[in-house]
């Protein structure tokens, strides 16, 4: 029944972002915890919808989600049970930003890690050695002991200069 809150929102995704969506949806109302708090839940994630990035595990998005509606219980009903929120629903979208501030920084802590690009591609990395060598890579270099060497020859050749 909850569900119908999201369905509009869920319509008017892409098809890239409306199969992650409508896959977040399905695990969600399989989520045992959603009993407990249902209304809140669905309220708040329609209208996040829109712009909710999509690079997240869709089990991250759905955790976070009960974290923030157990967090923030009371102002979110103190809000849906006002009458202004009956001629205004959008009276609920600041504490919907909040939600948003939550996913998107938990995306750039996952873009900063190195786990994901911004457009939600995986990163790929090859290091080289492939095994532990005692070669350095690609080879030791002595150039940087003959630098020093020739600093001191021509220290040595100025000072012999001024005596």
């Amino acid at each position: 029944m909850h569900r119908r809150l999201i369905e509009p929102a869920l319509q008017q995704l892409n098809e890239k972002d409306s199969v992650y969506f409508y896959d977040l949806a399905r695990r969600l109302e399989f989520d045992p915890r959603t009993e407990r708090c249902s209304n809140l839940v669905y309220l708040v994630l329609r209208d996040a919808i829109p712009l909710l990035p999509t690079i997240l595990d869709p089990k991250t998005v759905i955790n976070d989600l009960f974290d923030f509606v157990d967090g923030h219980r009371a102002a979110l009903e103190h809000r849906i049970h006002s009458p202004r929120f009956i001629v205004d629903p959008g009276f609920l979208k600041p504490m919907v930003m909040l939600y948003v501030k939550v996913i998107s920084d938990r995306c750039w802590e996952r873009i900063e890690e190195g786990e994901v690009t911004p457009d939600g591609n995986d990163i790929y990395r090859m290091n080289w050695p492939y095994e532990k060598t005692e070669a350095e890579f690609p080879y030791e270099d002595d150039e940087d002991d003959d630098v020093i060497s020739d600093i001191d020859e021509l220290r040595d050749f100025l000072s012999g200069e001024k005596q």
